[in-house]
C-alpha cells in the first residue's frame, strides 16, 4: 500500500510569503507530501520552508521553462496516490483534507471540486470562479454537464487526479509561457470515465492584478496566446463543443478592454506573421486523441 495518498505539486516563482500562506492551509500528516518546484526565483525570493514533508526542486536560469515544466518536474518526483495542483499564491479552505479524504480509497479518476476566489491585495470577493461554482453547483449527470465538468474549466487547481491515471494516459503540462494547464484539463476530460464530483469550496484562487494572466504582454505571449486558441478550437470542435471556444472578434475585443487597441492590433499582427506555423499545431492533441482509439 503506498504510504504518500496526497502529493500537492506547487510551482512557485518569487512570492515566498504567498508560498508559505499556500503551504500553511496544507496540514501535516504522515501520507502527505508537498513537492515545489522553485522556477528560478531570485535569490531572496527562492522557496525555503522548514516542514519535513515539503520537498522543493530548484530549476536555475538555464533549465527554467515557465510553470507547466515546473509542474512536470514535481510531478516526475511525486509519489501519492492522488496529485493535487496549488498555485503559489492561492490556498486551500479550512478543513478541506477531510471532505477529500472520503475518496482516498474510491475507484475515480479524478474528483472535480468547487472553488472560491478573492482579490489577493484585500481578500474581498472576486467573482473569478463563477464558472466554475455554475457548472459544479448545477451537475446533474446529463450529457451536457459531463462535457462542461471536462471542457470548460481548464484550471487544473479544481482537480485531484489519480496518479497512475496520469501515468497511463501520459498526460503532462505544455511547457509554454501562457495556458500550460488547458491542454492538461482537455486530456483528463477526453481520457477520464470515472470521476466524482464534489461541491464543498475545497480551494481559494486569489486574482492578482500583476499575474501571468493579466500582466503586460509581449510578441512571445501574443504568439503563445494564439497557438493556445487554435488547439483549444480545434479541440473543441472535435468532442462537439466548438461553441465553448471564444470567437475571433470575441477574443480580440476582450484583449482591446483589457489591455489596450494597441496589444489587439498588435496581436493581430503577430498572428498573421505566424499563421502558418500556428495552424501546423493546432491538431496536435486531437492527433492524440485520434491514436488512441486505433
Amino acid at each position: 500500500m503506498n504510504p504518500i495518498t496526497y502529493s500537492f505539486i506547487i510551482p512557485h516563482h518569487n512570492t515566498p510569503n504567498l508560498l508559505k500562506r499556500c503551504i500553511d492551509s496544507i496540514p501535516q500528516r504522515e501520507d502527505i507530501e508537498i513537492i515545489v518546484a522553485d522556477d528560478n526565483s531570485q535569490d531572496n525570493k527562492k522557496a525555503n520552508i522548514e516542514r519535513s514533508d515539503v520537498k522543493i526542486i530548484y530549476i536555475d536560469k538555464e533549465h527554467t521553462q515557465g510553470a507547466g515544466h515546473a509542474r512536470n518536474v514535481a510531478m516526475a518526483a511525486a509519489k501519492g496516490t492522488w496529485l493535487l495542483f496549488a498555485d503559489a499564491d492561492d490556498y486551500y479552505t479550512k478543513g478541506f483534507l477531510s471532505i477529500l479524504d472520503k475518496y482516498a480509497h474510491s475507484e475515480y479518476d479524478v474528483i472535480y471540486y468547487n472553488a472560491s476566489s478573492v482579490y489577493s491585495d484585500s481578500s474581498l470577493p472576486a467573482g473569478r470562479t463563477k464558472l466554475l461554482n455554475a457548472i459544479i453547483e448545477n451537475f446533474d449527470n446529463s450529457e451536457d454537464s459531463i462535457a462542461a465538468i471536462k471542457y470548460r474549466v481548464h484550471t487544473p487547481w479544481n482537480k485531484m487526479v489519480k496518479h497512475e491515471f496520469i501515468i497511463k494516459n501520459q498526460i503532462v503540462f505544455e511547457e509554454v509561457l501562457q495556458g500550460n494547464d488547458t491542454m492538461f484539463s482537455f486530456m483528463l476530460g477526453y481520457f477520464v470515465n470515472n470521476f466524482g464530483i464534489e461541491k464543498e469550496k475545497l480551494y481559494v484562487y486569489t486574482y492578482t492584478e500583476n499575474s501571468i494572466t493579466s500582466g503586460k504582454m509581449n510578441s512571445n505571449k501574443h504568439l503563445c496566446g494564439w497557438k493556445n486558441y487554435f488547439k483549444k478550437k480545434s479541440f473543441l470542435t472535435f468532442v462537439g463543443k466548438k461553441e465553448w471556444n471564444l470567437s475571433l472578434p470575441v477574443r480580440l475585443y476582450r484583449m482591446y478592454k483589457s489591455k489596450s487597441l494597441k496589444e489587439a492590433m498588435t496581436s493581430i499582427k503577430i498572428l498573421i506573421a505566424n499563421y502558418s506555423n500556428i495552424m501546423r499545431e493546432k491538431d496536435k492533441y486531437v492527433k492524440i486523441c485520434l491514436r488512441h482509439e486505433i
